[in-house]
């Protein structure tokens, strides 16, 4: 994100929705700022959005396609995308554990989708949660999101695979995603077979897709640190990575793209940036 213009502000989840809640956050615009583009890397966790400001746009930097980026819960990402902020906008969000969609929606788990938030909140709860937000201090707008996703619980992860999951997540965290799904299964003490099928139950992507899908984010943060990164921040790594010439294999194991998709990826990106400053 622009830290010049976004303000951002990260908070725990409550004790309650700690085992698939990984962090609450809030993001505004000013209401005088320029439009901000935004590019957001797969890093493997699904998220739940709440918008209380000005409505922006999601923008696939391949097709060109765009949507509302409004209230709604988004899937694990495979691809890149942009989103548009308009001035004063305002969102109260939560990241997912990769696991933490299969608490909410056992039965559909929105890999490179989205939905509204009925998808995990009653009816009744969603119709009124901006409303709810709206009038609270960040820190009180968090506790009720949490509280509400909490609630929402449908599904109970078994502990023993919930042990199992994040010690997956602690081996390729570690690892930065560079690691084989045959060690994967080694550190759980499973074989591969049970591997692909915990990975599929509880985040809905195999595991080479979900390595896939996360390795170039690790690459940018070794480049930038943590997040949330400038957008410039995240074009200039795709660039310098496609600098060092990696052969095409190398260079879908590190960013889940082929040389074609990152190609279009990159001049996309570029092309929405530039829009930007015209």
């Amino acid at each position: 994100m622009s830290p010049s213009v976004l303000e951002y502000r990260r908070f725990a989840p409550p004790a309650a929705a700690a085992w698939f809640v990984e962090h609450l956050w809030v993001v505004r615009t000013p209401g005088d700022a320029p439009r901000v583009l935004e590019v957001f890397l797969p890093n493997g966790r699904p998220s739940v959005l709440v918008r209380l400001g000005a409505l922006g746009t999601r923008i696939d930097p391949v097709t060109g396609a765009r949507t509302a980026d409004d209230s709604g819960v988004v899937g694990i990402a495979v691809d890149p995308h942009v989103v548009e902020l308009a001035p004063g906008s305002a969102f109260v969000g939560a990241q997912l554990a990769p696991y933490g969609l299969a608490a909410l929606s056992p039965d559909r788990l929105l890999v490179d989708e989205s939905a509204p938030l009925t998808h995990v909140l009653p009816p009744a709860v969603a119709a009124r949660l901006a409303g709810r937000l709206a009038g609270l201090d960040d820190a009180q707008a968090v506790a009720v999101l949490g509280g509400e996703l909490a609630a929402g619980v449908r599904r109970r992860t078994p502990p023993e695979r919930l042990d199992l999951l994040e010690t997956l997540m602690a081996v390729i965290d570690s690892q930065r995603g560079l690691v084989r799904a045959i060690d994967l299964a080694r550190a759980g003490g499973v074989s591969i077979a049970a591997l692909h099928r915990c990975c599929v139950e509880e985040m809905g992507v195999q595991p080479v897709t979900f390595l896939r899908a996360t390795r170039f984010f690790y690459f940018v943060g070794e480049l930038a640190g943590a997040p949330p990164w400038p957008a410039a921040t995240v074009l200039s790594a795709m660039r310098t990575y496609v600098a060092t010439e990696p052969a095409p294999r190398e260079l879908e194991r590190f960013t889940g793209l082929s040389p074609a998709q990152h190609r279009l990826a990159l001049h996309g990106i570029e092309e929405l940036l530039a829009s930007a400053t015209r």
